[in-house]
């Protein structure tokens, strides 16, 4: 439900419930998200460094 509960939404529940986004999507939302965290962390990492 993190795509749901993110700010802002990228998609919202009942668009997962009438099929307008597939478990595909659900999952390429997942993965966008887990890379974007991945990026903030890499970056907040630089930054401690300087």
């Amino acid at each position: 439900m993190r795509p749901v509960m993110r700010d802002p939404p990228l998609c919202r529940l009942r668009e997962l419930q009438d099929g307008t986004y597939s478990i595909d999507d659900l999952a390429d939302f997942h993965e966008a998200m887990d890379e974007e965290g991945e990026y903030e962390r890499r970056f907040e990492e630089l930054n401690k460094r300087k």
